[in-house]
């Protein structure tokens, strides 16, 4: 299953305002990648809005 744009819309926002640790986010991209069929892609284009760490992307 891909992500449909609204949850999409949602998660953009979470990682653009983040204000939690590097753990947290990183569990966040884990959900991503393992619950949708388009987690790799859709990580790609969420981490581009945050710059504060690192982030596997797997």
């Amino acid at each position: 299953m891909n992500m449909p744009s609204s949850e999409y819309n949602e998660v953009y926002r979470r990682v653009r305002d983040w204000s939690g640790t590097k753990e947290g986010l990183q569990r966040l991209y884990d959900e991503i990648y393992y619950n949708y069929d388009d987690g790799r892609e859709i990580l790609r284009r969420i981490d581009s809005y945050q710059s504060k760490w690192v982030m596997n992307l797997h």
